[in-house]
């Protein structure tokens, strides 16, 4: 396999860093630690949720925005959820800038037990900022409802 070529650098820790923020705001999802999940994100971020076959939610503008749908969305369920983020590729856009691709498995546990809800791929770019690693763009693309 050929090396990929990039515009920037990022450091082992700029890459952990943001491993970390593409796993904590599944975390912090699943928690329904709004304020924290709110935390992952640039002030002007935005998020858009594609379902193939289904409709488009987005895109939203703003951290409080994203919550927000989230937010409704956790509310209409009556399990509970875990996002199992996995397969995490950093590629960077500039020094300060990079896009990340992962994918998603959605488990459910209820009364009736264990179901996988939907799986699918994150599309996000994240930047440096003086709090750290932040998503400034996050695009969910499900194989299926949820």
């Amino acid at each position: 396999m050929k090396p990929k070529t990039a515009t920037g650098t990022l450091t082992a820790l700029d890459r952990l860093e943001i491993q970390e923020l593409t796993t904590g705001y599944g975390v912090h999802h699943d928690r329904r630690d709004f304020a924290s999940l709110r935390d992952c994100f640039t002030a002007d971020a935005t998020y858009t949720m594609h379902i193939k076959g289904g409709p488009t939610y987005g895109p939203h503008a703003g951290p409080d925005a994203i919550v927000a749908q989230i937010q409704a969305f956790k509310e209409s369920q009556n399990d509970t959820r875990r996002h199992h983020i996995t397969n995490i590729q950093i590629e960077p856009i500039g020094d300060d800038t990079a896009s990340v691709i992962s994918y998603v498995l959605v488990s459910a546990t209820d009364a009736q037990g264990l179901s996988i809800k939907t799986v699918g791929t994150y599309a996000d770019t994240v930047t440096r900022t003086a709090e750290g690693w932040l998503i400034a763009r996050k695009e969910l693309h499900l194989d299926s409802a949820f």
